[in-house]
């Protein structure tokens, strides 16, 4: 039986010293342990930690427009050193699908600041002018894995954070092959890539934020 979602998951944070991931309290209380004996935990009942360490599926669906608003989050991976942190966050006209290397057997601790520095990231887009953000259609998708790359990721980026937008309807109607984005909906999306969180931070506050286009 799945147990009380928030509450396990603030305690396993707490007692590692790190700071929770940055889920909205309206869905903390919708959030469940989806296994017992492993750092699993979403709002939604379909959720496995395999498919969020292997970042496609779920990802792809978002980038389809194919899922409600959900959280997860997971530790997992597999061998001496692929394992992460994998947080997915659909929440209105703003996703996110972030993995951190963190936790593997012989260096369990190497990455903690990065996954600060990403949740920071995450947790200062999700509290700024949230009175602006109306809708609930997707706008805003900020993805970025330490150690996986999307399809068409070209691998020598160096930059592993993504802020991707939809097309406009004149970039759409000005694609070369439209019947490719069927198969590849990733090509419906434009984005700027980012060395760091904190560099994608001030970047959302300074050209998102302040934009006349924000709505």
């Amino acid at each position: 039986m799945m147990s009380s979602g928030w509450t396990d998951l603030a305690i396993k944070f707490a007692d590692i010293g790190m700071p929770v991931p940055p889920i909205p309290e309206g869905k903390r209380r919708a959030l469940k342990k989806m296994q017992p004996d492993a750092w699993c935990w979403s709002t939604r009942p379909d959720i496995s930690s395999d498919e969020m360490y292997d970042f496609d599926s779920y990802v792809t669906e978002i980038f389809q427009g194919e899922t409600k608003d959900y959280t997860a989050f997971c530790h997992s991976g597999h061998g001496i050193g692929s394992w992460g942190l994998t947080f997915q966050l659909v929440h209105g006209p703003i996703a996110f699908a972030l993995q951190n290397l963190w936790g593997a057997p012989y260096n369990p601790r190497t990455n903690d600041r990065n996954v600060f520095e990403t949740y920071a990231m995450a947790r200062g887009i999700l509290t700024s002018r949230p009175e602006d953000m109306k809708g609930r259609t997707l706008k805003y998708f900020i993805v970025g894995s330490d150690f996986h790359y999307l399809r068409h990721w070209e691998s020598e980026e160096r930059h592993w954070l993504r802020l991707y937008q939809p097309l406009t309807k004149r970039e759409l109607l000005e694609m070369e092959d439209s019947t490719d984005s069927l198969a590849d909906p990733q090509k419906l999306w434009t984005y700027t890539s980012f060395a760091t969180p904190l560099d994608l931070l001030e970047y959302w506050e300074k050209e998102v934020c302040e934009s006349p286009n924000w709505n």
